[in-house]
Protein backbone atom coordinates (compact mmCIF):
# COMPACT_ATOMS: atom_id res chain seq x y z
CA UNK A 1 0.00 0.00 0.00
CA UNK A 2 2.72 2.69 0.81
CA UNK A 3 3.86 1.92 -2.92
CA UNK A 4 1.00 2.59 -4.44
CA UNK A 5 0.42 6.01 -2.29
CA UNK A 6 4.19 7.13 -3.37
CA UNK A 7 3.00 6.58 -6.82
CA UNK A 8 -0.67 8.69 -6.21
CA UNK A 9 1.80 11.06 -4.35
CA UNK A 10 4.41 11.76 -7.18
CA UNK A 11 1.51 12.12 -9.89
CA UNK A 12 -0.32 14.25 -7.72
CA UNK A 13 2.95 16.34 -7.66
CA UNK A 14 3.52 16.17 -11.16
CA UNK A 15 -0.11 17.15 -12.29
CA UNK A 16 0.12 20.44 -10.04
CA UNK A 17 3.43 21.11 -11.27
CA UNK A 18 1.82 20.79 -14.99
CA UNK A 19 -0.62 22.73 -14.09
CA UNK A 20 1.05 25.51 -12.64
CA UNK A 21 3.85 25.63 -15.50
CA UNK A 22 0.52 26.06 -17.78
CA UNK A 23 -0.55 28.91 -15.79
CA UNK A 24 2.65 30.78 -16.17
CA UNK A 25 2.69 30.04 -19.47
CA UNK A 26 -0.39 31.28 -20.05
CA UNK A 27 0.44 34.78 -17.84
CA UNK A 28 3.41 35.24 -20.01
CA UNK A 29 1.34 35.15 -23.07
CA UNK A 30 -1.07 37.78 -22.02
CA UNK A 31 1.73 39.42 -20.71
CA UNK A 32 3.62 39.26 -24.34
CA UNK A 33 0.32 40.40 -25.81
CA UNK A 34 0.54 43.58 -24.38
CA UNK A 35 3.72 44.59 -24.49
CA UNK A 36 3.76 44.09 -27.87
CA UNK A 37 0.69 45.53 -28.72
CA UNK A 38 1.97 48.69 -26.83
CA UNK A 39 5.41 48.62 -28.44
CA UNK A 40 4.19 47.81 -32.05
CA UNK A 41 1.39 50.64 -31.56
CA UNK A 42 4.05 53.49 -30.86
CA UNK A 43 6.12 52.34 -33.46
CA UNK A 44 3.73 52.20 -36.19
CA UNK A 45 1.92 55.31 -34.80
CA UNK A 46 5.12 57.20 -35.38
CA UNK A 47 6.36 55.67 -38.22
CA UNK A 48 3.58 56.59 -39.91
CA UNK A 49 1.73 59.61 -37.95
CA UNK A 50 -2.09 60.34 -39.25
CA UNK A 51 -2.60 63.65 -40.92
CA UNK A 52 -3.13 66.84 -39.26
CA UNK A 53 -6.49 67.65 -41.52
CA UNK A 54 -9.03 64.76 -42.08
CA UNK A 55 -9.79 64.41 -46.13
CA UNK A 56 -13.55 65.27 -45.31
CA UNK A 57 -12.43 68.93 -44.33
CA UNK A 58 -10.31 69.15 -46.70
CA UNK A 59 -12.55 68.55 -49.30
CA UNK A 60 -15.09 70.81 -47.93
CA UNK A 61 -12.56 73.53 -47.63
CA UNK A 62 -11.87 73.29 -51.43
CA UNK A 63 -15.57 73.03 -51.98
CA UNK A 64 -16.51 76.41 -49.91
CA UNK A 65 -13.37 78.10 -51.83
CA UNK A 66 -14.54 77.17 -55.35
CA UNK A 67 -18.04 78.45 -54.32
CA UNK A 68 -20.10 75.12 -55.35
CA UNK A 69 -22.95 73.95 -53.52
CA UNK A 70 -23.28 70.51 -52.27
CA UNK A 71 -25.35 68.20 -54.52
CA UNK A 72 -25.23 64.58 -54.91
CA UNK A 73 -22.67 63.52 -56.31
CA UNK A 74 -21.26 65.88 -53.58
CA UNK A 75 -22.50 63.93 -50.99
CA UNK A 76 -21.11 61.52 -52.48
CA UNK A 77 -17.52 62.33 -52.62
CA UNK A 78 -17.90 63.50 -48.65
CA UNK A 79 -19.11 60.23 -47.71
CA UNK A 80 -16.04 58.52 -49.79
CA UNK A 81 -13.76 61.28 -48.05
CA UNK A 82 -15.17 59.85 -44.78
CA UNK A 83 -14.77 56.56 -45.27
CA UNK A 84 -11.00 56.61 -46.38
CA UNK A 85 -10.73 59.06 -43.19
CA UNK A 86 -12.31 56.35 -41.20
CA UNK A 87 -10.43 53.47 -42.89
CA UNK A 88 -6.90 54.82 -42.94
CA UNK A 89 -6.19 53.68 -39.28
CA UNK A 90 -7.72 50.33 -39.62
CA UNK A 91 -4.97 48.91 -41.18
CA UNK A 92 -2.72 49.95 -38.74
CA UNK A 93 -5.03 48.52 -35.78
CA UNK A 94 -5.52 45.36 -37.68
CA UNK A 95 -1.42 45.10 -37.65
CA UNK A 96 -0.62 45.22 -34.18
CA UNK A 97 -3.31 43.12 -33.16
CA UNK A 98 -2.32 40.53 -35.53
CA UNK A 99 1.68 41.35 -33.97
CA UNK A 100 0.49 40.61 -30.47
CA UNK A 101 -1.58 37.79 -31.06
CA UNK A 102 1.39 35.72 -33.17
CA UNK A 103 3.75 36.40 -30.48
CA UNK A 104 1.67 35.82 -27.59
CA UNK A 105 0.72 32.87 -29.21
CA UNK A 106 4.56 31.99 -30.10
CA UNK A 107 5.17 32.33 -26.37
CA UNK A 108 2.35 30.05 -25.33
CA UNK A 109 3.68 27.41 -27.48
CA UNK A 110 7.04 27.55 -26.12
CA UNK A 111 6.28 27.58 -22.68
CA UNK A 112 3.09 25.11 -22.06
CA UNK A 113 3.78 21.91 -20.76
CA UNK A 114 4.33 18.90 -23.39
CA UNK A 115 1.73 16.07 -22.56
CA UNK A 116 3.67 12.55 -22.00
CA UNK A 117 2.72 10.53 -24.79
CA UNK A 118 3.03 7.60 -22.51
Amino acid sequence: MDELDREIQEATRATRRRIWHRRRAWVAALATFFITAAISATVLYSAFPASSERELDQRERDRKARGETLDALGVADNYRAYSRDRNRGRWKVILVVGLSFGAALFVLNRLEPKDDPA
